[in-house]
């Protein structure tokens, strides 16, 4: 049996002054309206990506804080604008927009962004981490050199953006200061077999300083079906076995926390 591992590398870091070509794009959000990257640019206007998915449970915890962003910069006529990007392409316009009612979320969701995500991702060390946010504070002048001033890979991002946001605006640009470590912690984790077709399944991770842990898996419906807790975890390798005997086919979600930080990933059993 061929085994896949998927790794979370978990690093609650902030990069300033990052440069990269960004790509324009013209798009048409869940409600129909159209936005073009560079036109908001050109405009002076900070955009924020949420790169995530309906599935992803941190995802969803931290929309309604993006959300009341939104509401503060007044729906984007303050000069920051905020996109939910859906990363998973088999989620329909439908399926967004029944959640996003359900929970009083306004502000502008894309469907099918997963080549977006594929930009970026990759260049920011974040592939198959969700969510991830991408701040790009405008050049007016050539969008094309428009930055991106930092990046996280996490939902607690979303307690602090509002003050990000506002110290990019004081700053009018990056912060100078190069790259800013916060958390100091690095957090990788192996699921395997993934998918899997066996019954028992390896969760292995590395803490390289004593962090409190907790890792639960959640079914499709929200039920939590696994959990592990430890207050305080030793800096070295740990592994756990998750039982999947009384589960059912389909598909899992990983919530990895901490220190108080979550990340999620998939876990399929065939």
């Amino acid at each position: 049996m061929k085994q896949v591992s998927f790794i979370i590398l978990f690093v609650i870091t902030t990069h300033y002054g990052i440069g990269q070509n960004i790509p324009n794009w013209t798009k048409y959000d869940t409600d129909s309206t159209s936005y073009t990257l560079y036109n908001l640019l050109a405009q002076k206007n900070i955009v924020v990506l949420d790169f995530g998915a309906l599935w992803c449970y941190a995802c969803r915890s931290a929309m309604p804080k993006l959300d009341t962003i939104w509401r503060q910069y007044n729906t984007g006529q303050n000069g920051v604008y905020v996109f939910d990007m859906d990363v998973d392409d088999n989620e329909t316009v439908q399926q967004i927009n029944t959640y996003k009612s359900s929970h009083n979320i306004i502000y502008p969701s894309f469907s099918k962004c997963a080549s977006d995500y594929n930009f970026y991702a990759p260049i920011y060390d974040a592939s198959d981490l969700i969510p991830f946010f991408v701040l790009i504070y405008p050049d007016t002048s050539n969008p094309v050199n428009s930055s991106v001033c930092w990046y996280k890979t996490d939902y607690g991002y979303a307690d602090s953006i509002s003050s990000e946001i506002a110290k990019v605006i004081s700053n009018h640009g990056c912060n100078a200061s190069g790259i800013e470590n916060i958390g100091g912690n690095t957090f990788q984790l192996s699921v395997y077999p993934n998918p899997t077709i066996d019954n028992i399944v390896n969760i292995s991770y590395h803490l390289e300083s004593s962090a409190s842990v907790k890792i639960s898996v959640i079914d499709y419906l929200g039920r939590q079906v696994f959990t592990y807790s430890e207050e305080q975890e030793s800096i070295g390798e740990h592994e756990k076995q998750l039982d999947l005997a009384d589960l059912s086919s389909g598909l899992y979600i990983i919530i990895s926390n901490i220190n108080g930080q979550l990340i999620t990933n998939k876990l399929i059993k065939i």
